[in-house]
């Protein structure tokens, strides 16, 4: 199974920070993410993901959808979240 993970932020495009992706993970630390990302993860059955998201300001939108179905969470993240 493929999971991508999404992130949206502003509709002006400006990135200061770090990213790090692979097939098992995705980490990322910013202080400006006014623009968008994506990062596909293999992922085995029963395998668990856990997020954790900090925003300090704005608005953050992320979507996690399997393969080419359907949605499997969406959010806007205002402040902080965190869930598996």
């Amino acid at each position: 199974m493929i999971l991508g993970i999404f992130l949206a932020s502003c509709r002006y495009s400006d990135f200061n920070g770090s990213r790090t992706g692979s097939d098992s993970e995705l980490v990322m630390e910013y202080s400006m993410f006014n623009t968008t990302d994506s990062q596909l993860l293999n992922l085995e059955k029963d395998d668990v993901i856990h997020v954790e998201i900090v925003n300090d300001s704005g608005k953050l939108d992320i979507f996690i959808q399997e393969d080419d179905k359907s949605l499997f969470s969406k959010g806007r993240i205002s402040r902080q979240v965190h869930f598996k």
